[in-house]
């Protein structure tokens, strides 16, 4: 997973109410917080293995400074996006 920290918190609740992973707060340190994959995540992770290893296999030619420019980029555009929205 590649996430930004503060994002982390929301792709989890998002993660979380769609079913796809469990959360619980450790009894010891309440900052705590153990996640897990539910059944449900793991019948979607499934679903998409082939898929991501397709993409990986389109992407890897390009090499990783490409493709992190890539990503840079994509960043940029979705903050626009997000700005307009």
């Amino acid at each position: 997973m590649i996430a930004r920290e503060p994002d982390v918190t929301r792709l989890l609740e998002r993660m979380d109410k769609a079913g796809l992973i469990g959360r619980t707060r450790d009894s010891g340190d309440r900052r705590v917080v153990v996640t897990r994959i539910t059944s449900g995540g793991m019948k979607l992770l499934d679903e998409i293995e082939p898929k991501l290893r397709e993409i990986d296999g389109l992407l890897k030619p390009m090499g990783e400074s490409r493709i992190e420019t890539m990503l840079r980029l994509l960043d940029t555009v979705r903050g626009h996006v997000r700005q307009k929205a």
